[in-house]
Order: C-alpha cells, then structure tokens, then sequence
C-alpha cells in the first residue's frame, strides 16, 4: 500500500511541483513544514509516489516513513486528527504496481485462519502521561535516540497494560500485511520469568511476524530477525535508506510465518535474516527454510549481542552500507 501523496495535495490545496532533473523520478515535492518560515524549506520536501516514505533532502532529521507525522505537520493537525484522517483515507491509500505483485507459492501445509483482534480495553498508549513513563525510559534503555522515543513508540503503536499479567511491560502489537491487529507481544521492562508474554496464546501465535504491515512499504533489503525490538531497531533507523525489519519471534518458522515472509519478498531486492551472534546455526537453518527466496545471512554487526543492542549511528551506518550494494 502507499499513501496517494498527489490526491492528498489536490484535495488539501497543497502545492507541489514533479521536480526537475536532479530530482528522484518518484517524487513530488513539496515546502518542507519543519525547515521554518521565510521560504527557508521551499521546494525541499520530497514526498515518494512509490511508498509512504518521505524526507527533506535539507535536512536528514526532516526524514520519515509514517504518513501520520507529515500529514500533522503540512496540515497543523494535532496526533489525533492526524491518525484519524489516515485512517479514514482521507488521501486515498491505493495499491501501486510496483509492489503489488505476490510470489506465487503452492498452498502451505499447516496454516491457520489468522483472525483479526482488538487491543483490550485496560491497554494504553505509552505516551499517557500518567502511566507510561516506565515504557518511555524502557525504550530509551534499548538505545534509542533519546529525540527518537516518541516516535519510536507512535510508529510501533507501544502500549501498557493495567491487567497485573501485562503491568510491568511494554506491549508490542503485530500488523499483517493488510493492516490488521493479529497479536501482540509484551517485553518485560523489569526482571521476570518470560521476557516475552505474548497473546493470543496458542496456534495463531505461532504463524504471524512483528512489523509485517509498515514493511509491506517494500524497499531495497528486508532483514529477518529474532525479536521485536531487534526489529523495530532496524526498521526506525533502517526505512530512510530503504532497509526494513521484520521480526520472526523465535527460531521456529512455521508455514504461516513463512507465507508472511514470502508476501513480502516480491517487495525487496533482496532478504537476509540477521540472528543474535553466537546464534549462526539457527541462521543458516533459516536461511536453509527459505532457500527458494535466495535469503543471505548476517551475523550482528560491530559485535553487537542482538540488532537491539546496536546504537542508532550504528544502524544507519550499516544500512547505508547495505543500501549502497547491488542486489
């Protein structure tokens, strides 16, 4: 899916131009709302045709994936309306053909009907001022820029529980590739028995991925990788360079999370799955599963334990690095 940027400018009254020469062919762009006033962001805001992603080529700190962050800004709308007309389609989500194409595969043996599910009525946004704080410095502790958290926490949808099961964790939802609620994960931010409690127990829980529906954006590289967060490292800082993540939730790939991985091949130039250091065997036992996709392997650069480990200079020297390849 992409978001319809040219529809949405023409229905907001919204100037923008195609570019020039020098300007990416995908793009339409747009005064950047973040560089100032005094025409000090005119025509820097590049705005991509081909997915949701954006960024003023100004300033690297002016860059994004989620529509909901420049739509707030060209719009001066405040979280909540911005969400809500996103939501709503106001800018016409459409399926663009460059992504629209499904690796065809002979049925799987042992996939299940994954249903679609509703956050639970005690869950909260992380960003409640009263009761996330414990999230908000959990997330700061797993190495994110500090300037970062909040968004972190808006793109990945993180909440908290009142329930005593999921009180002392930050709670991760899953997103399919259409976008809908198929479970969701909760990392224990203190000492516990399980790191992860993760719901809906049972089958379901063992056929769906973490991040599947913001990496259906497609892009150069798609790394597969353990954990949640581990994911959602790699995804932030990844996206602008084209790199997403998605995150397997253990080593067991199952034919649902399989079908998951293949939905989104046809979306990347290439896959690799990227595993904690010490954790190769697994890799390339992957690796092995998915030998039709022609997956790669990569160890945890700069000697990290986990993706999740590494800081926000490190990922993007790594994906830049990854970007810059022939696939």
């Amino acid at each position: 899916m992409s978001w319809d940027w040219r529809t949405f400018c023409e229905v907001n009254g919204i100037i923008y131009t195609e570019g020039g020469a020098s300007s990416a062919k995908d793009n339409i762009y747009v005064d950047c709302p973040f560089c100032g006033i005094d025409g000090q962001g005119k025509g820097y805001m590049g705005l991509s045709t081909m997915t949701s992603s954006w960024g003023c080529w100004k300033l690297s700190a002016h860059r994004g994936h989620r529509p909901v962050r420049i739509i707030k800004a060209l719009l001066r709308l405040d979280w909540a309306k911005a969400e809500e007309l996103f939501n709503e389609g106001g800018g016409k989500l459409r399926e663009v053909s460059a992504i629209r194409a499904r690796l065809e595969a002979k049925p799987d043996q042992g996939l299940v009907n994954v249903r679609k599910l509703k956050l639970p009525d005690d869950f909260y946004f992380a960003l409640d001022e009263r009761r996330g704080e414990r999230i908000v410095d959990f997330v700061a502790k797993r190495r994110f820029a500090q300037d970062d958290v909040e968004e972190v926490i808006r793109d990945f949808d993180i909440h908290g529980g009142d329930d005593p099961r999921w009180r002392y964790r930050a709670i991760l939802p899953f997103y399919d590739i259409d976008d809908r609620l198929v479970g969701w994960t909760g990392r224990a931010t203190q000492k516990a028995t399980l790191r992860y409690l993760t719901e809906p127990e049972g089958e379901q829980a063992q056929h769906v991925v973490f991040n599947a529906g913001p990496a259906s954006e497609g892009g150069k590289l798609l790394v597969l990788v353990e954990g949640p967060v581990d994911a959602a490292k790699l995804d932030f800082y990844g996206a602008p360079f084209g790199v997403r993540s998605v995150g397997l939730l253990g080593l067991a790939l199952t034919a649902g999370k399989m079908r998951a991985v293949m939905d989104l091949a046809p979306r990347f130039d290439k896959i690799v799955v990227m595993l904690d250091q010490g954790a190769l065997r697994q890799a390339l036992a992957v690796r092995s599963e998915m030998a039709c996709l022609g997956v790669g392997t990569k160890m945890t650069p700069f000697g990290a334990e986990d993706a999740g480990d590494l800081y926000p200079d490190q990922v993007r020297e790594w994906c830049e690095d990854q970007a810059a390849k022939s696939f």
